[in-house]
């Protein structure tokens, strides 16, 4: 799969039927797709911009900035994390397949999300 622009990677992702997140190497969120946005119940405007931490519990705010530095030098291709839905009660458990995209000269992690489970805190 390759991409000519960034651009045309972000419509890909908005696009997809599929749950998938796109970080830059710094953990921002640069694209959510649209059945993302909804299982987690956030618009584009709230998760764009911001780190990936954000929609992860407290417990794993340290971890997910590890994971996409092993994505990216490591070459690691799944991670097991929750995510927090934005009601803050409702923990999405899931697994995780990174994958990485090189566009115009940039390395960004693609993460395809298959959620096992729902909790609700």
């Amino acid at each position: 799969m390759g991409f000519n622009s960034l651009q045309e990677l972000k419509e890909h992702i908005t696009s997809s039927e599929e749950l998938l997140l796109l970080y830059n190497k710094d953990g921002e969120i640069l694209e959510v797709s649209d059945p993302m946005l909804s299982e987690m119940s956030y618009n584009r405007e709230e998760l764009i911009g911001t780190s990936a931490t954000e929609i992860h519990p407290s417990f794993y705010k340290n971890i997910c900035p590890e994971k996409i530095r092993q994505a990216i030098e490591e070459g690691v291709t799944n991670c097991d994390c929750p995510y927090v839905c934005k009601d803050g009660k409702t923990y999405l458990i899931t697994e995780s397949a990174l994958k990485l995209v090189k566009v115009e000269d940039e390395t960004y992690v693609l993460v395809s999300i298959e959620i096992l489970d729902v909790k609700i805190r």
